[in-house]
């Protein structure tokens, strides 16, 4: 798994970029989604994928519970039950 290549980051983001001006919401949400099973998901990319799915239509809050969600079964299906109960516990919390 890729765990710290910038040229890989920076490639999504463009991509992200390119289907979000073009209006095309799934893809762009699916290069986010690809950097988060990466660990490559920086803070402004958290707030990029927040703000696809306000403009899916979904508030703040939503969103964000959504993405811990996905991080909760992303760490799940790695095994690390710690990270999951984290994430599981900010979505309840929301």
């Amino acid at each position: 798994m890729i765990t710290d290549n910038f040229k890989f980051r920076a490639a999504y983001n463009l991509a992200f970029q390119t289907y979000a001006q073009q209006g095309d919401l799934k893809n762009a949400e699916k290069m986010m989604i690809a950097l988060m099973k990466s660990d490559q998901l920086d803070e402004q990319g958290m707030q990029q994928l927040v703000n696809v799915y306000k403009a899916q239509g979904m508030d703040e809050r939503a969103a964000y519970k959504k993405i811990y969600k996905m991080y909760t079964k992303m760490y799940e299906e790695r095994g690390k039950k710690k990270e999951a109960e984290l994430y599981r516990n900010a979505a309840k919390r929301l």
